[in-house]
């Protein structure tokens, strides 16, 4: 599903009836990536790179954008999780 350039909030709710809401911009056009890791040979750290110096150079507008190029990686072991985190605290500044 494409969504429209603009803001948007969602609400979701879990099989416990957990609510948690969040707000997300989507973009006219997609984010200029970092060119400066491209030498990395492993793609997923290649990934988490470029996801992490996005999230910081535009956070928290671009955090989701930065989650999406990690995810898309073919896993090769990183700690995810941890990256992530990383791109999230970009955010809470």
């Amino acid at each position: 599903m494409a969504y429209a350039p603009g803001r948007y909030h969602v609400t979701a709710h879990d099989g416990a009836g957990v609510q948690i809401q969040a707000d997300f911009t989507v973009a006219d056009k997609p984010a200029d990536l970092p060119t400066i890791y491209n030498s990395l040979t492993d793609p997923e750290v290649r990934a988490a790179a470029t996801a992490c110096a996005l999230a910081r150079a535009a956070s928290p507008t671009e955090a989701l954008e930065a989650e999406q190029l990690l995810a898309s990686a073919p896993s090769n072991g990183l700690d995810r999780g941890r990256v992530y985190d990383l791109i999230e605290s970009y955010g809470s500044d």
